[in-house]
């Protein structure tokens, strides 16, 4: 895969700041920026649940842009996603 794209996420991923930045980009983009936040109700499941490997985090921010991207890029994300869950379960049993 490419490496300088995981390296880039992998600095994304480990920065709080940046990470904050995304989260509020996000908010606002829902329409609930600024809306508060109930301790009371439970946090919305995520569709697929992510692995806690880089490879889930990478996944799930991949599926997460996928909506975003032309028909053709949807389909070259849907491979990459395929092709690094392949890889991670591959890992289990190499056992690395």
């Amino acid at each position: 895969m490419d490496a300088p794209l995981f390296d880039g996420l992998d600095k994304i991923l480990g920065n709080e700041q940046m990470m904050s930045k995304i989260k509020a980009i996000a908010d606002e983009m829902s329409g609930t920026a600024g809306a508060p936040s109930s301790e009371a109700a439970p946090p919305p499941k995520p569709p697929v649940p992510p692995s806690k490997t880089k490879v889930g985090g990478y996944c799930a921010i991949l599926a997460a842009i996928r909506p975003y991207l032309d028909v053709t890029r949807q389909k070259r994300v849907d491979k990459v996603i395929s092709v690094l869950r392949l890889a991670d379960t591959a890992k289990i049993f190499i056992g690395l």
